[in-house]
């Protein structure tokens, strides 16, 4: 009975852990000239380890660039944690004045750089906006990754060098009350089969 009681709570836990935290703001540029405005909340998992991470606040913003893209914009973060270094990129493409989330890679290492673990995907449902809007969303959920309420502009150029007056929201996200709903029932359904198992302990 220990043992199963130890199990619920770990599970409680766990699932509160993983509540986003304060989000965060981010900036790339090039050549002093603002190129991408990223505001977001990040929960990154290993995805052969039972870690995890949130991308701090002072994650180093990787950037090659000369001049603000206009095809192609890549944001890509970095930072270490718990003894790895976590790496994602975002891959956003402007094709006839929309431009889309095309592809989202991620890698784990160890602080030395070896044991690499990556991956990528390719989704035709990632967020998509017009240029000169800023695409949002509650959670966005990906490749062992989670952006919770992230507001996006990597094409800052066309937006009049911000976010945009305007957004675009995203057509596959939760909203706050269905994700406190999804939440709610979980816990709910852990309580009852804690309840029950008390009860048949009891009896017994």
């Amino acid at each position: 009975m220990r043992k199963i009681l130890q199990s619920v709570v770990l599970v409680v836990v766990v699932g509160f852990m993983s509540w986003p935290t304060e989000g965060h703001e981010y900036e790339l540029s090039a050549n002093g000239k603002l190129c991408m405005k990223m505001d977001m909340t990040t929960l990154m998992f290993h995805p052969f380890y039972s870690t995890s991470t949130w991308m701090p606040a002072d994650a180093e913003i990787i950037s090659n660039y000369t001049e603000c893209p206009a095809d192609t914009a890549i944001f890509e973060a970095k930072w270490t944690d718990q003894g790895y270094i976590w790496r994602f990129n975002l891959r956003f493409e402007n094709v006839e004045a929309k431009y889309s989330l095309q592809r989202f890679s991620g890698i784990v290492t160890d602080e030395n750089g070896k044991g690499a673990r990556n991956w990528t995907y390719w989704e035709s449902t990632y967020p998509k906006a017009p240029i000169g809007k800023y695409v949002f969303c509650d959670v966005l959920i990906t490749a062992r990754t989670k952006f919770y309420n992230y507001k996006w502009q990597p094409f800052v150029q066309g937006a009049g060098g911000d976010y945009g007056a305007d957004g675009k929201e995203c057509e596959n996200g939760l909203n706050g009350a269905q994700i406190f709903g999804v939440i709610f029932v979980l816990l709910f359904g852990i309580f009852s089969l804690l309840f029950l198992l008390i009860i048949t302990n009891a009896g017994n």
